[in-house]
């Protein structure tokens, strides 16, 4: 069943998202970008790279994707923790939804632990493809509210370090004008 693609704005504004898809596997690929355009509820463009060096490019090369959609099972790479690795300076900065056709769910927990917003099994895309809509929407919503707060939180030490800063500055200027008094009453 179709989603209703009425309901929901787009959780990176009026645009549309910017996913890119890191699979080799052309009939997998095919079936997620089909999904993805008749499933999201808003629109999106889709780069596909099937190997992960492709994908490094794209990532050098593009500053504006909002998502990655990473399948762990890649030519030129070795296990899908490494692929993950490859990965492990830009997942602060970009979403990452793990696709795989393993069914291992104690590498899924280890994955999500080391950094990846989701974990879909291509399994079920075809059957219920809003599982993967969902996660998508739920990623970059989740991304963008923990960006937010860490930039907030980042503010506040910054602020709180003003304050001691003037605070002992105060503090230091009164011991001055304490010593001065001192000076000045003994003389």
């Amino acid at each position: 069943m179709a989603r209703d693609n009425t309901k929901a704005d787009s959780p990176t504004l009026n645009r549309a998202m910017r996913i890119l898809l890191v699979e080799d596997d052309d009939a997998d690929a095919f079936t997620i970008k089909r999904t993805l355009k008749s499933h999201m509820r808003h629109p999106c463009n889709i780069r596909h790279a099937a190997w992960m060096s492709d994908a490094e490019t794209t990532l050098r090369e593009s500053t504006d994707l909002d998502l990655i959609l990473l399948d762990l099972s890649l030519p030129d790479t070795h296990g899908a923790k490494e692929t993950f690795k490859r990965l492990e300076n830009i997942k602060d900065k970009i979403p990452v939804i793990i696709l795989t056709g393993s069914n291992d769910r104690d590498l899924a927990i280890e994955i999500m632990r080391n950094g990846a917003e989701d974990f879909i099994f291509k399994s079920t895309i075809g059957t219920d493809p809003d599982a993967l809509c969902e996660a998508i929407d739920f990623a970059v919503c989740r991304h963008k509210n923990f960006r937010n707060i860490k930039e907030r939180k980042h503010q506040e030490l910054i602020n709180k370090d003003k304050m001691i800063e003037w605070i002992s500055g105060s503090a230091l200027e009164q011991d001055k004008e304490t010593d001065k008094n001192d000076d000045t009453r003994k003389h």
